[in-house]
């Protein structure tokens, strides 16, 4: 006896997936399947200036390789996730589960932004509805844009101009793990419905780029803390901080610096007012992150789930490099808000709808030409498919 799962995506592909019954009494095997393609206005973070510069770059800007394999602002992506839990009996009996999950991410426009990753949830259910959860991703590869790499001052006037720039793809791998415990405070019942749950985590995040840009490295510890509110019996409200710190490798980059941002003459001209002129400093990418959230949940009806989120972060960079004039006293924030929708089709399919609007605004002390990280805004739509069994 086996269950099969037939999905029927909009391009007209069918996937066909059969499954067995439990492979023994103590382990059960449920099997989930999702396909979501997602628009993304903004796939790069790019600057309105720099949007303008894709879609029409010029001569020397072509040269330099600044967007090369950057073929649109905007894309599709269609995520495909698939993952196979096992369910079998732990501590005191109570539910102990592996999850290995496997993501894709397949870019409509963008193909060398093409992605995998590897995830692993291991869940320990306790008393009074508590849990222990450990949570793993890896990314192996990622292209996130073009970086400078070098600039050379071919004709002699002390300035660069795009054609005299050197742009290499920045590539890197990344890897989080994260350890929460979530431990319920008042139970929610039919005759008293408000409930409350503490959850507290702790990790470490790391992200390695290839050469030349081992200098974009960071690692470190991240840690978590989340009220959990059951409002009624239709409702929850989570209140939640987050908390990262994360140390840089400092090193050597080249940098593109108006004058007037530096205050000086960089080049030796006798002139403070040049523009894109090239500097061999040292960078460090080393910050704190602060972020705050709210989350409500509503079951609208027993088919029609709600989630709405909002979230600030914000983030200081601790560089104390003098000719780090990219990161030293720089300080972001980025305030993102989403709403999702989920709907039971039956037969354990759901029919999945999101939204999502992101705006970023960066204060430097001290600006450069090559404004690599800059404001940006970016929304998000998509829809899928989710089967479980």
């Amino acid at each position: 006896m086996c269950s099969k799962l037939v999905l029927c995506l909009g391009a007209g592909l069918v996937v066909g997936v059969s499954v067995g019954r439990p492979l023994a009494a103590q382990v059960a095997v449920r099997v989930e399947l999702q396909v979501e393609p997602e628009f993304d206005s903004n796939v790069f973070l790019l600057s309105n200036r720099q949007r303008s510069r894709l879609t029409s770059p010029s001569v020397g800007v072509v040269t330099s390789g600044r967007y090369a394999n950057m073929e649109s602002a905007t894309d599709v992506i269609v995520v495909t996730r698939g993952g196979i839990e096992l369910v079998m009996p732990g501590v005191d009996g109570r539910d102990l589960s592996f999850y290995p999950e496997v993501r894709y991410e397949a870019n409509m426009q963008n193909a060398e932004r093409r992605n995998g990753q590897f995830g692993l949830e291991v869940k320990q259910d306790l008393p009074r509805d508590g849990r222990l959860r450990l949570d793993a991703k890896l990314t192996p590869g990622y292209f996130a844009r073009n970086y400078l790499e070098d600039a050379t001052d071919a004709n002699g006037d002390l300035v660069i101009s795009p054609d005299e720039t050197r742009y290499t793809a920045g590539r890197y791998g990344a890897g989080t793990v994260e350890l929460d415990y979530r431990h319920r405070l008042n139970k929610s019942t039919k005759s008293s419905p408000f409930g409350a749950a503490l959850l507290i985590a702790a990790g470490y995040e790391s992200q390695a780029y290839d050469a030349p840009f081992t200098n974009r490295d960071f690692r470190g510890p991240t840690g978590a803390l989340a009220v959990l509110l059951q409002t009624s019996r239709r409702t929850s409200l989570d209140l939640i901080y987050d908390l990262a710190v994360f140390e840089g490798s400092p090193g050597p980059q080249v940098m593109l610096v108006d004058e007037a941002d530096a205050g000086g003459d960089l080049n030796g001209n006798g002139s403070a007012t040049d523009q894109g002129v090239r500097v061999a400093g040292r960078t460090d990418r080393g910050r704190t992150e602060h972020a705050a959230g709210i989350r409500f949940g509503s079951e609208m009806t027993r088919r029609a789930d709600l989630r709405l989120a909002v979230e600030n972060r914000w983030r200081a960079f601790s560089s104390t490099e003098m000719n780090d004039y990219q990161n030293r006293g720089r300080r972001d924030m980025r305030t993102e808000a989403g709403a999702d929708v989920s709907l039971r089709l039956g037969g354990g399919t759901r029919l999945l709808m999101g939204v999502r609007g992101a705006t970023q605004r960066i204060e430097r002390a001290r600006a450069t030409k090559v404004d690599e990280v800059a404001d940006y805004n970016r929304f998000r739509a998509s829809v899928g498919i989710r089967h479980r069994f």
